[in-house]
């Protein structure tokens, strides 16, 4: 359980570069695989998808309290693209993020 503590710091950490998982396993002293088996165990699901969580609540957040703009948001979470980032968004919540936005987030 240590290992998945600091795993959880590590991303809190770096979530805004979303570096590779093998990135954040390093300075736990663990594998990636290990990692994930350890994260499926006990969080029920991938080591990245832990990144992944804490990417799109930042989204989310940023949707509902700033006007930034979503490419904005998108750059500030490490997206290359705003393209990809609108994708990634709706593949997790099942809306563009204009549209999360426009009809008030999660309501």
């Amino acid at each position: 359980m240590q290992h998945l503590a600091r795993y959880r710091e590590q991303v809190e950490r770096h979530y805004r570069r979303q570096p590779p998982v093998a990135e954040l396993a390093a300075p736990l002293g663990i594998t990636p695989t290990q990692l994930n088996r350890l994260c499926r165990r006990h969080l029920h699901c991938s080591a990245l998808a832990v990144l992944h969580q804490r990417v799109l609540l930042e989204a989310k957040r940023e949707l509902g309290y700033t006007n930034l703009m979503v490419r904005q948001i998108a750059d500030g979470l490490g997206f290359a693209d705003p393209a990809y980032f609108t994708r990634f968004f709706l593949k997790h919540t099942g809306r563009a993020p204009t549209e999360w936005r426009e009809h008030g987030g999660g309501r």
